[in-house]
């Protein structure tokens, strides 16, 4: 793993959760998709195929998808719990009957 892709991975992992997007902003891709357009800024920018100045708007745009990714995480992490919750509220009641 490269300089680039520890930065990338690390941030990835201490990000706060993505604040409510604005209207005017463009559509963010699914959370696979944009996984995938990761791994590709990646590649390109630890090849060397792309200059300095491309390389910054390549990461600037991978940090915007790290960002969109957490907050799906956060949202898949906050229904599982929520699922969770009201599972074992519904068998403490079955229990209880």
């Amino acid at each position: 793993m490269t300089n680039w892709s520890k930065r990338l991975a690390t941030r990835f992992d201490t990000l706060p959760p993505m604040a409510k997007r604005k209207t005017s902003e463009p559509e963010m891709p699914k959370y696979e998709q944009a996984v995938e357009l990761l791994e590709q800024i990646i590649e390109r920018i630890e090849s060397g195929e792309i200059g300095l100045e491309q390389s910054i708007e390549q990461y600037e745009q991978g940090m915007k998808l790290i960002k969109h990714c957490r907050s799906v995480l956060d949202r898949a992490e906050s229904t599982i719990k929520k699922l969770s919750l009201e599972d074992e509220e519904d068998e403490a009641a079955d229990t209880a009957e």
